[in-house]
């Protein structure tokens, strides 16, 4: 009996911000970057050998890190921050990479079952925002929010005996980000254009598969992934003059 276990978690945040300050940089560029970068590299495996012989190697990774950049004047009513700058960027990028390689064997005389299983879940955020803030540039200002993310799985199970295998495999994935960039409550002049962008990329490669040898021989192999991430760019319950084009994307 050979049994592998591998959880690997990753929670927390990363911000960046201007927050109740009062800014003058002009002609300088103001830019506030929030930046998180993910990489898992996970590999686990198991045998078991006997007269029965049973082999399962399960490995699971979380990840449900925020990435916040904004500029807030959250007391604006009563005390408000002017900023002023030559061009105003408000950037949260986030990179999320996971390579997860399963492996589950299992030999024996009479029964040989072999499992292995690779499940990931991000529900990552994020976000770039002005939030009741009051605006100045003498060129653009510009909100973007980008989360791209990859992940690379390998299961592979191998089961065999004289009488009875059975080997199965499967691999599943869960994409729930968030992904938002947007102007709520603020007053922007610009001497150039106003942007407001969100944007979210994932790619899968999953590879997976099972063997069984046996007189009674059963394989299987099972691939799910899915997806309910939201990703939204706005501007809203603000005022804004710009000199070149204003956009949401």
């Amino acid at each position: 009996l050979g049994i592998n276990v591998v959880v690997n978690t990753l929670t927390g945040s990363t911000l960046a911000q201007v927050s109740d300050s009062v800014i003058s940089v002009a002609p300088d560029a103001l830019a506030v970057r929030a930046y998180n970068k993910v990489n898992i590299g996970s590999h686990g495996g198991t045998a078991g050998a006997g007269a029965v012989g049973i082999g399962a190697a399960v490995d699971t990774n979380i990840i449900d890190h925020d990435t916040i950049a904004r500029i807030i004047d959250a007391d604006r009513a009563t005390d408000p921050d002017a900023v002023r700058a030559g061009s105003v960027e408000v950037t949260a990028l986030s990179r999320e990479t996971v390579t997860d390689d399963v492996v589950g064997v299992a030999a024996g005389l009479f029964a040989g079952v072999a499992g292995g299983s690779s499940v990931f879940k991000t529900s990552s955020e994020t976000r770039a925002s002005i939030e009741n803030g009051s605006i100045t540039a003498t060129g653009a200002v510009g909100v973007n929010a980008d989360a791209r993310g990859r992940t690379i799985t390998t299961v592979t199970v191998v089961a065999g005996s004289g009488v009875v295998a059975a080997g199965g495999s499967v691999s599943v994935s869960g994409y729930e980000r968030g992904v938002s960039a947007g102007i709520y409550g603020s007053t922007v002049t610009a001497g150039g254009s106003v942007s407001v962008g969100a944007n979210e990329r994932q790619t899968l490669d999953a590879m997976v598969g099972s063997v069984a040898l046996g007189a009674t021989a059963l394989a299987g192999a099972v691939t799910v992934a899915s997806t309910a991430s939201t990703v939204t760019a706005e501007i809203a319950s603000s005022g804004l003059v710009a000199s070149a084009d204003r956009k949401s994307t």
